[in-house]
């Protein structure tokens, strides 16, 4: 069968006790699992200290030691805690502090990321939607005000989520507003921008959503959100292109997100614009002085218009507008209109670290009309299948197809002989997605969890096909770190992460980086060359991962195999 496992080879040799220590705080109220793992660790003796030297004959991976970061890194988001690249800049106007600002090679963080002092294996889900641990992320504004509001209510080492009824407001205002438009049937793709706690996630399971959320030291929303086990990641409208396509989201939803929507002639209306799929939706509830509401809504609405947005309905203080399905609108506009076309040449989805740009894009032809209803389940292939650059011999769409069937085996052969039911993980991260195929398979498998589809910029940008089939992902370089704090996903699975990005990155770098976002007890798949799979080994060893190799039955030409890794509990 393809992608079956024949024999596993561990090797898990523990690093030589030094000066740091390595500790695991049992979960007295935790699951099964977590006591089995808690036995297994110490059956192995793996609470040791930790302090290595090493020598790479990788000339990129420069021999030195890895300890453990200073406790004031508990939380580090390394390219939105740059404080000497944020000192750099002039102004801190326009978001300018909350763009990315990552450090410098000089600069670079060489060490591990520790977890809280108090810190505990996060709770499963569901459960984890209505409580989690208070030790697992800083007292916030957000937590201090929510527990005044009652929202929140603090029991011992929990935080509860006491009412939920937030999470439901968007079914409230279309009901009222727009009552023919059901999430999960007419809108499956919604960006929610800045609401704090996820509350697109928490409300529907039947909508792919993706919070998104500033690095904001007094309320820290996306942390909280993603260790309720809700789609999150930390972006935000400033100065650049979101990492995300064009006409990637059936509704862009901003409940009192703080955006300045109306700034620099509507620069980051035409943003939300960019990304808003044909016939989608724009959602806004507005939280303003009395005096200044009436402006604002003025300018929003002749901006909108300009847009060629169709307003459905506004009531009090939320409004609902559709974006066209077609160019009629936008090719009817006089001459001088504002803002212009984009010019047609310029791709529309190409956006890592691109500035936002003052101009409308065109919508995409279709070859057939499709309704928002109907459009994921009636395409055997994404509809810009044909539209991407490809370094491939064999036709778009058998290489889509095989792809997706190959995933299909692999992911039940993971599930039925590798036991991931059992390890109840919830985040998990594709970190080289390709078509998607990894996620639409385990998304296929009923298995209670959510995938952020990782596309490297190194290789052909295939994110469009991502949101095609209804899911979700963002454009990423493996150079540098990725937007979210630390201890974020369960399950990292890098399918050929190591030989496309060895050269440009160095495998310790992106090695650091999977052990900053991985959860203490959290696995990650290596899939690679062997030779790659045996120097990536290697180097796991300085950080202390517990490792095993899998051989992959794939015939007699099969020349990769999975490097399984499980992280251990860091702190002081």
């Amino acid at each position: 069968m393809l992608a079956s496992f024949s024999s596993v080879k561990r090797r898990r040799k523990s690093p030589k006790s030094e000066s740091y220590i390595l500790s695991f705080l049992a979960n007295d109220e935790g699951t099964e699992l977590h006591m089995k793992i808690l036995e297994e660790w110490k059956s192995r003796r793996l609470c040791f200290s930790f302090s290595v030297s090493y020598v790479v004959r990788n000339g990129k991976d420069d021999a030195g030691r890895i300890e453990l970061c200073g406790p004031h890194m508990v939380n580090y988001v390394p390219c939105r805690d740059n404080f000497h690249g944020v000192k750099k800049i002039l102004s801190v106007s326009r978001g300018k502090s909350f763009d990315r600002y990552c450090p410098s090679e000089s600069n670079l963080w060489f060490c591990l990321v520790p977890s809280p002092i108090n810190y505990k294996l996060p709770l499963p889900w569901p459960e984890s939607l209505s409580e989690v641990w208070i030790g697992n992320f800083p007292p916030s504004t957000l937590v201090r005000d929510g527990i005044k509001r009652n929202f929140f209510t603090q029991n011992k080492e929990k935080l509860r989520v006491q009412d939920d009824t937030q999470a439901h407001e968007l079914s409230k205002y279309l009901s009222k507003i727009h009552p023919n438009v059901t999430p999960g049937v007419h809108i499956k793709i919604i960006l929610d921008v800045g609401s704090g706690l996820g509350r697109i996630g928490a409300a529907f399971h039947n909508v792919s959503s993706l919070h998104i959320a500033p690095k904001d030291f007094h309320r820290d929303g996306v942390q909280l959100s993603l260790e309720r086990g809700i789609p999150s990641m930390l972006a935000s409208f400033a100065m650049h292109r979101l990492p995300f396509p064009s006409e990637a989201f059936d509704m862009v939803y901003c409940s009192a997100c703080d955006v300045e929507w109306t700034r620099d002639g509507g620069i980051l209306l035409l943003e939300a614009n960019r990304i808003i799929r044909g016939a989608g939706y724009f959602l806004l509830k507005i939280e303003v002085k009395k005096e200044e509401e009436h402006n604002f809504w003025s300018d929003v609405e002749n901006l909108s218009k300009q847009l060629c947005w169709t307003l459905i309905n506004k009531m009090e203080n939320v409004a609902l507008w559709k974006k066209p399905s077609d160019n009629k609108c936008y090719l009817t506009r006089g001459t001088g209109a504002q803002p212009p076309l984009c010019d047609a040449m310029e791709n529309q989805d190409d956006v890592w670290y691109v500035p936002l740009k003052s101009c409308i894009p065109k919508l995409r032809e279709r070859v057939r009309s499709i309704s928002v209803r109907n459009r994921y389940k009636s395409l055997d292939v994404p509809e810009r299948l044909q539209n991407v650059e490809l370094d491939a011999y064999v036709p778009r769409v058998e290489a889509f197809l095989a792809e997706k069937f190959y995933w299909k085996m692999a992911v039940q052969s993971y599930i039925d002989e590798l036991g991931w039911r059992k390890l109840q993980f919830r985040n998990v991260m594709d970190m080289r997605a390709n078509f998607g195929g990894f996620a639409a398979a385990l998304a296929a498998s009923d298995m209670k969890c959510w995938i952020i589809n990782v596309i490297p910029v190194s290789g052909p940008n295939t994110l469009p096909l991502i949101y095609d089939q209804g899911l979700i992902g963002a454009v990423h370089d493996w150079c540098e770190p990725f937007d979210t704090y630390p201890r974020t996903y369960d399950l990292l699975h890098a399918s050929g992460i190591f030989s496309t990005e060895d050269k440009r990155c160095g495998i310790i770098t992106i090695l650091l980086e999977m052990d900053r976002i991985l959860r203490p007890g959290g696995h990650a798949y290596i899939r690679d060359s062997v030779s790659l799979l045996v120097r990536v080994e290697a180097l796991t060893k300085l950080i202390g991962w517990r490792t095993e190799i899998i051989d992959i039955n794939e015939g007699v030409y099969g020349k990769s195999k999975i490097l399984h890794c499980q992280k251990l509990l860091l702190h002081f």
